[in-house]
Formats: C-alpha cells, structure tokens, sequence
C-alpha cells in the first residue's frame, strides 16, 4: 500500500538548472493554497510577509548564525495605475546602484 507522499504525483522542480537565482532579476511568486480551495477568508500581506521573514530566517541561522537577516517592517504599496507602474519599476531598477552610496550598505564579496 502506498504512503501519502507516494500518491502525490511527482513534480518537477520549479528552479532551472541553468539560471543563475543570485543575479539581477525581477521574480513574481504565486502561492495557492491545496487545490485551490478558499481557505484564507481575509489573507493579510502582513501575514504572509511575516511568514515568510520568519521561515527564511530560521533557515539563514541554521545555515549561518547570524542575529539579523531582515529590516523591521516592510514596504507595502498599492499600484493603481500605469504612472505609479513605472515610478516603482524605476525605483526596484535603480535603487540597487545607489547601495554602494549608502553607508549602512556592506558588500559580500
């Protein structure tokens, strides 16, 4: 008799083999939940942020220990038409040149 791991069908793995994920890159995320069913009456960014800065974390530590690995709080901005759009896109794109500017910024070469 097979496990429930066994029944599973088998998924091939989202990451390419030829990308290099450490490069400049823009990445769009979907998380569903099992089979799709609506289980999140009232999901929050927050929570789910908080999710994820909590899971990564505790997986850095277990790699590296370290005290910090994100800021505190996060971003958030609703973009409500094309001119919003674009000035985000522009910031995402150029705030990176800026990083060696800033004396909080410590390069990990």
């Amino acid at each position: 008799m097979k496990t429930d791991t066994e029944k599973l069908p088998k998924r091939k793995h989202p990451r390419l083999d030829t990308y290099d994920y450490s490069s400049t890159g823009l990445y769009f995320i979907t998380i569903c939940a099992h089979n799709r069913n609506c289980i999140f009456s009232r999901p929050t960014i927050m929570d789910i942020i908080c999710a994820y800065k909590s899971l990564t974390t505790r997986e850095c530590k277990r790699l590296r220990p370290t005290d910090r690995i994100f800021q505190t709080s996060f971003f958030e901005h609703i973009i409500r038409n094309k001119e919003e759009y674009e000035k985000t896109l522009k910031y995402i794109r150029d705030n990176p040149a800026h990083w060696l500017y800033d004396p909080l910024y410590q390069s990990v070469e």
